[in-house]
């Protein structure tokens, strides 16, 4: 007769197993609408809370310099050009959000809202590299609660929603996360390489991998610190 200490983690171990084994399919479906979901919230979002809301600060900034550039004029001060025809080239800002913002702005998607909802839709490409990365780390079960995670977290909608550079930042960061751990665990060199291209170069990390060749699963130490005296 079985225990009932074993009875009751029957359940559990089955649960677990039914994630580890989800045919793949099935995984793609889930994450296909973990997508689905995390945008129709940001849409939601978009359409009940910002529509009509006035732009102010780093938003008001993006979205008028997003405008300056669809006209031709350059990476310059919007407010200074705009109101008194000033022309003051800037850096203050990354460049590209504004670059995306002036091609929506000359394909006539130049309302605030409208900018909005295609911000929304950017930011929400997140939700599937979030959930390749979680899957290429630890498994189809860890890239599908990853997945379901990242379409429900406020912040993430909120980005999406706020004119602002974090929304693109979202999807740039979990594709040069997926293309490090997908180029460090590629048995094929010129795959890895592809890889490594979606990669920025970057400075030295408190972080290295080690590995003695490309087919060899990295081994995540910690970089040696040069001792102070």
């Amino acid at each position: 007769m079985p225990k009932q200490g074993s009875r009751a983690a029957a359940p559990w171990r089955t649960g677990r197993a039914i994630l580890r084994d989800m045919p793949v399919p099935r995984w793609w479906w889930s994450l296909g609408g973990a997508a689905v979901v995390g945008v129709a919230i940001r849409f939601v979002y978009v359409l009940t809370t910002r529509r009509g809301a006035p732009l102010f600060g780093d938003a008001e900034t993006y979205h008028l310099l997003g405008q300056v550039l669809s006209q031709g004029e350059g990476y310059v001060r919007p407010r200074e050009l705009l109101a008194f025809g000033e022309v003051v080239p800037t850096a203050e800002f990354p460049p590209l959000w504004p670059a995306l913002l002036a091609v929506f702005d000359a394909l006539g998607v130049d309302s605030p809202t409208g900018q909005r909802l295609v911000g929304s839709l950017i930011a929400a490409s997140a939700i599937v590299l979030i959930g390749l990365l979680g899957r290429a780390i630890g498994g189809p079960a860890v890239g599908g609660v990853a997945a379901w995670i990242a379409a429900v977290y406020p912040h993430f909608v909120v980005y999406g929603g706020a004119l602002l550079a974090e929304g693109v930042m979202l999807a740039l960061l979990g594709l040069v996360l997926l293309g490090v751990v997908r180029a460090r665990s590629s048995p094929d060199e010129v795959r890895a390489m592809r890889w490594w291209v979606t990669a920025p170069p970057s400075g030295p990390s408190p972080i290295s991998a080690r590995g003695r060749s490309w087919g060899e699963r990295p081994r995540w130490e910690p970089s040696p610190r040069p001792r102070t005296p």
